[in-house]
């Protein structure tokens, strides 16, 4: 049985860069700048630790709209998804950042979801 994880993860910060700058420091991710009509302006990072790990504003400005209504204490949120690969490869990549998150201020686990698909 093939598993999908997905995490969302929130921060106070209200610029998107100190996310940026944060796991960029810490873990050695490197992010690049995207601009999407529905998100807004925000940050990919694709490789060894994640398959895609998007920060992003919870409030998109041109659209007057939350993108999580229910985290608005959160201004920044973080996704992270590994649906690539072995199962335990994706749990091992999963853990590490859910570790490595923990162990920075101002990043809490919001969301955890795992899809399993027959």
């Amino acid at each position: 049985m093939r598993k999908n994880y997905y995490y969302t993860f929130g921060s106070t910060a209200t610029d998107l860069q100190i996310i940026v700058d944060l796991l960029q420091d810490k873990l050695d991710l490197l992010f690049e700048p995207h601009e999407s009509s529905y998100f807004g302006n925000y940050y990919k990072y694709s490789g060894l630790y994640a398959d895609s790990i998007i920060i992003k504003s919870n409030f998109n400005t041109a659209e007057n709209d939350w993108t999580d209504e229910g985290l608005k204490e959160y201004t920044t949120l973080i996704d992270v998804s590994n649906i690539h690969g072995r199962n335990a490869d994706k749990l091992s990549k999963s853990t590490y950042l859910i570790r490595a998150f923990r162990n920075m201020s101002d990043i809490t686990l919001l969301k955890e979801k795992i899809i399993e698909e027959v």
